[in-house]
């Protein structure tokens, strides 16, 4: 067993995967992810013909009560992991799928990371205008571009007031 962190990173991981196959033969690589932050780290080890296998999280929960020590932490959910795939031989494997399907599952996953982060942000920003200005929140509808250009240009109702709906009108239809 190996325990080392490594970043997200192309050259890191490849660099390690590289390491350890010249330290031993066959090596097998298990991961509690099959997406999201671990979609580098598979598309390095599936590039390279290594044999990963995926420890789910039921399975990964059951096996960790068998380990004592300190609470949940990344250092020990590796060790859990690494255990699990050392006892265990009937793991599935992570197989390489059709290129074009890993493509929309990563952009998939992009949009929808952007999709949460803009109504996290939105949210916020109406929040942020209820505490400043109750009525001016009522008011804009932040999930359109024209308030939000609006207060990107003017934050403060005193300061709306000042622009004027003349020169208001003119920012939103440039």
């Amino acid at each position: 067993m190996l325990s080392q962190q490594v970043t997200n990173d192309q050259k890191e991981i490849t660099a390690i995967v590289a390491q350890l196959g010249r330290r031993r033969g066959q090596v097998r690589w298990g991961v509690d992810l099959r997406a999201g932050p671990a979609a580098l780290l598979l598309a390095v080890l599936l590039g390279k013909g290594a044999d990963v296998r995926y420890v789910s999280g039921s399975v990964a929960s059951r096996m960790a009560e068998a380990f004592h020590g300190e609470h949940k932490t990344d250092a020990k959910d590796a060790v859990v992991i690494a255990q699990t795939l050392r006892m265990r031989s009937d793991l599935p494997r992570i197989a390489m799928t059709d290129a074009v399907q890993t493509e929309l599952k990563l952009l998939t996953a992009r949009r929808i990371d952007l999709v949460d982060e803009r109504v996290r942000t939105i949210l916020r920003l109406q929040d942020l205008l209820g505490m400043v200005s109750p009525a001016v929140e009522r008011v804009l509808d932040c999930t359109k571009k024209g308030p939000v250009r609006l207060l990107a240009k003017w934050q403060t109702p005193a300061a709306i007031r000042r622009a004027g709906a003349v020169r208001i009108a003119q920012e939103l239809r440039g």
